[in-house]
């Protein structure tokens, strides 16, 4: 119970919450994985990654998988996954074991609103870089090679 008073609560906030644009702060603090644990995103957080669609997990995940369980903590990066629109009934009988399974944390987005705050392209990653929680730069990352790419870059300079 007190896991959805938190979410209704933290819905609330990012409804509030303007689009993410460059230039703006990344106004999320904390977001709930697949394993039901709150992960932070600090200022030391450098990448965001936000999934929209099938495609662009499966590019994520073709690379993710292949990487060990603390990688994305390595390279100061979350990964956000918009599944508010799969059924209830899929999302807890497949796709959330499925999900327990990876290796690596996934912040799923469970309302549309949340989802509403951040840029995308059909079949496509957002990666949104961070330097002491500003957006710095949003690119949209089509292929395994390009989000490759995008992990070896850093925002601190």
């Amino acid at each position: 119970m007190t896991r959805f008073i938190f979410l209704f609560f933290l819905s609330i906030s990012i409804l509030k919450a303007n689009p993410l644009v460059v230039g703006s702060i990344f106004s999320i603090d904390s977001w709930q994985n697949q394993f039901e644990e709150v992960q932070k995103i600090t200022e030391t957080t450098e990448r965001v990654y936000f999934l929209s669609d099938m495609t662009a997990s499966k590019i994520l995940h073709a690379e993710l998988e292949k990487k060990e369980k603390d990688y994305l903590s390595s390279k100061s990066a979350v990964v956000f996954s918009d599944i508010h629109k799969m059924p209830s009934i899929i999302t807890s009988m497949i796709a959330l074991p499925k999900m327990r399974s990876y290796s690596y944390p996934l912040l799923l987005i469970t309302d549309e609103n949340t989802g509403k705050i951040f840029p995308k392209e059909a079949e496509k990653i957002t990666f949104i870089k961070l330097k002491n929680k500003k957006i710095i730069s949003i690119e949209f990352i089509g292929n395994q090679e390009e989000f490759q790419k995008s992990m070896q870059t850093s925002s601190k300079k």
